[in-house]
């Protein structure tokens, strides 16, 4: 006796068209109390299609809601991961999925437990292992909030690091912690760079928020910030590279969170060498408000190259003037 296999609809597609009935049955009796109902029938609408019935895994990025909605995602720029598209495609999916308890995290100054996946396994999407052994791969990371932080690849081989995307000991039904931050709160997510073992040192540095990665390399001699002129000030460009580059520019080259180093006055010009020493080293000894971070970890020889550094830009500058450096920006 042949028997015919019946094909049983999937618990997804099953659960939506539960849903589906449901909502047409609301929406039926609020069409029956008009004249409000037609109101009451835009809003549930509103409120039933909000993201928040998408899945939670992590904090969508702009390509990842986009793809969602149907729209054409936008393709990452060469040589970079969007993390968040990647998760939400799933591509992620057969990396290891570890947990780590570390003894502890900066941000709530105690211990805590993670689950995510081996950083090294996740760079290796972007770059060979020839290249995160290489001293001069520079991985930059780039957060939620705009700002960029740039680690050594090599330092992240020395194990015990993963870019978490569950805090362990969140309440139930959330993945992480919300933390206070001045008047507001925030989440480590989408992505936390975290380690087992390491406190936070620079090398080893944990970053939260992180929602794509992109590599470059410290010998970028085509950048304006290059000491071209000047081969004793290359030490000086790698430690600004590294420690400096994400939030300041020379020659308008890096980031804006700080101010432009070099032009049109380079720091050098307004700032005598042993207070610009102290600045660097602890910036509230200088300006009590000042938010940029202590870098008391540098050595004295080191801080002598950063400042060499800047005392050599300022004979290559690419503008002179206010006027001439708008027109350098294409402004």
């Amino acid at each position: 006796m042949n028997s015919e296999r019946v094909k049983r609809p999937s618990k997804a597609a099953s659960k939506s068209a539960r849903k589906a009935r449901f909502y047409e049955g609301v929406v039926a009796v609020l069409d029956a109390h008009a004249p409000c109902g037609c109101i009451l029938t835009v809003l549930f609408l509103v409120l039933a299609c909000s993201p928040s019935d998408t899945p939670r895994t992590v904090a969508e990025s702009a390509g990842a809601r986009a793809s969602r909605l149907g729209a054409p995602t936008p393709p990452p720029p060469p040589g970079s991961l969007d993390l968040t598209s990647l998760s939400h495609r799933g591509a992620l999916g057969t990396l290891p999925l570890v947990r780590i308890s570390a003894p502890h995290e900066p941000i709530s100054n105690g211990p805590a437990r993670f689950e995510g996946y081996p950083v090294e396994s996740v760079l290796q999407l972007l770059v060979s292992k020839e290249q995160i052994a290489d001293p001069k791969t520079r991985l930059r990371f780039h957060l939620a909030d705009g700002r960029t932080r740039t680690v050594d690849a090599d330092a992240l081989r020395d194990g015990g690091g993963i870019l978490a995307v569950r805090d362990l000991d969140a309440p139930r039904g959330r993945q992480w912690r919300a933390h206070p931050r001045g008047q507001f709160e925030m989440t480590p997510g989408p992505f936390y760079l975290v380690w087992e073992t390491r406190s936070g040192d620079e090398r080893h540095p944990w970053i939260a928020q992180v929602e794509r990665i992109s590599m470059e390399t410290v010998s970028a001699m085509d950048s304006p910030a290059f000491p071209r002129h000047a081969p004793t000030a290359e030490p000086g460009f790698h430690l600004f590279a590294k420690h400096c580059l994400a939030c300041h520019s020379i020659n308008l080259s890096g980031g804006r969170l700080g101010p432009e180093l070099n032009v049109p006055l380079s720091v050098m010009e307004t700032m005598p060498r042993a207070v610009l020493r102290t600045y660097i080293r602890s910036p509230r000894a200088v300006r009590a408000t000042a938010t940029m971070p202590d870098f008391i970890s540098l050595t004295d020889d080191e801080l002598d190259d950063l400042v060499e550094y800047l005392h050599a830009m300022r004979l290559a500058k690419v503008c002179a003037t206010q006027i001439d450096c708008a027109r350098f920006r294409g402004q």
